[in-house]
Parts: structure tokens; sequence; C-alpha cells
């Protein structure tokens, strides 16, 4: 099941990809199909995608307070007017097909532009998270590390020997993240640690993560 997911991540990624191009082809919707894909199959691809430049904002702002900046707007509206016009005018297809375009490009920009452009705060914090993890495949694993670290070893050391997680290059450091880009029972556990604390295992489909909370600072 994992393996359909990564191609159909991939495959959305790619259809969202040619939609920055081709405004017929919505490239917001694309690439959060991608991102729900990889998060059910890949850790280090979901990390990729909603990290990346102008994409990966996007991303995060819709899955986080489902919000499109208004550069965004701006940018889908200028395309889509100017694919709708040059169609119009230059292209020779049948009269149909414009006008199916022209319905398909109006509902599309539409929604785009129904949707908020910022987020109100009222009163609430702005959570952000910092912490490592050491990622295992199964339980066993996770609890014979467990040991280890009740036993003085350095969690870095660890992460660095046994991840399976590309941060494991890192000491497992997964740097500073929002509350929502995790999957919700790293963040449940996270959020439920100290800082400084060191989780037991925790499962996601992923696998089972050793989870340490560092200070943001």
């Amino acid at each position: 099941m994992k393996i359909f997911l990564f191609i159909l991540g991939w495959l959305f990624f790619l259809l969202g990809f040619v939609g920055v191009f081709l405004p017929l082809l919505p490239t917001t919707p694309f690439m959060l199909l991608a991102a729900w894909c990889f998060s059910k199959s890949s850790e280090r691809f979901y990390n990729w995608l909603i990290h990346l430049p102008y994409i990966g904002e996007s991303i995060r702002n819709w899955n986080d307070y489902k919000i499109i900046s208004k550069k965004a707007k701006i940018l889908a509206s200028l395309l889509i007017i100017s694919a709708v016009t040059c169609v119009g005018i230059f292209s020779p297809v049948a009269t149909s097909i414009k006008i199916t375009m022209l319905i398909i490009c109006t509902g599309v920009l539409s929604f785009i532009l129904l949707q908020k452009s910022s987020r109100k705060i009222k009163g609430e914090i702005y959570m952000q998270f910092r912490a490592r993890h050491i990622l295992v495949e199964n339980k066993y694993e996770a609890e014979d590390i467990l040991k280890h670290l009740n036993d003085g070893k350095e969690f870095v050391e660890l992460a660095t020997k046994f991840s399976k997680c590309p941060s494991g290059k890192e000491g497992g450091d997964l740097g500073v993240f929002r509350k929502g880009q995790m999957v919700a029972a790293f963040e449940e556990a996270l959020n439920n640690l100290e800082i400084g604390q060191v989780s037991g295992p925790i499962q996601t489909q992923f696998g089972y993560h050793i989870i340490e909370r560092l200070d943001v600072q």
C-alpha cells in the first residue's frame, strides 16, 4: 500500500508541477494530494515537499490554516486569465472546448479567490516546536534504544547509528517546525513532553520513533 501511495504522490506532484505552466490543471489541489500521499508513505519525501520554496509554504498554509496567500492568488489569477485569453483568441480549437475551458478555469479561480488570505490570530500562541528523533522499523528496536538511553548513551550518537530517517545524519535533529507539520501521533507525543524529555516508542505509519523535545531557542 505504501508503494502505491508513494507512486501516486509523485503522479500528483508532477501534475501539480505541470499546472504551474498549464493553468487548466490546478496546481494547489494536486500538491495537497501529493503531500497527503507522501505523509502516508514516505516521511522523507513528505518533509521534502512541505519545505520546498514557495510550494511548501503554500501547502503548510493550507494544511494548517486553510489559507491561500494574496501573492499566490494574484499569480494564479494572472496565469489563468492569460491562458484563457490566449486560447480564446489565438487557438484554433472548437468553440465548445473553449467554453469548457472557460467554465473550468472560472470555477478554479473562484475557489482560489474565495479562500482566506491570512490567518486571524485571536489570543492564541503561534506554536513552534524543535525536536530530534530516532526512527526504527519495529517496537523491539525502539525499546532497545530506549534502554541504551536510560543507561546513559547519547541521543545524537544513537540517532546517527540507528535512525532510518535522513535526519539521523544530523543526530536526529528535525529543526524548528510548526504545529500541524508532523503526523498526528508524533505531534501529540511531542506536545506532551517537557523540554529535554524523551518519549517512549511512538508508532506512526513510518515506524517507531523515540522523540526528544528541544528548546526552540
